[in-house]
């Protein structure tokens, strides 16, 4: 619980991103909770296992 509220706090402080990519596995516990615990920590959805991810971007905007 501890990484993830201090990422989701990071992450909160940053600007939520549009998208949040989270490992499955970690090295001490195995447990698969950080992602979950970070999208409940910023109120946002989300998805634990999926095959394949695409992004297809429609608009692309930049800043000098």
């Amino acid at each position: 619980m501890a990484t993830s509220a201090g990422l989701a706090a990071a992450i909160k402080h940053d600007g939520i991103p549009d998208l949040i990519l989270c490992g499955r596995q970690a090295i001490d516990g195995d447990t698969a909770q950080v992602g979950p615990e970070i999208a409940e920590h910023l109120d946002l959805p989300q998805i634990t296992a999926a095959l394949k991810v695409e992004v297809k971007i429609t608009k692309y905007c930049r800043q000098r």
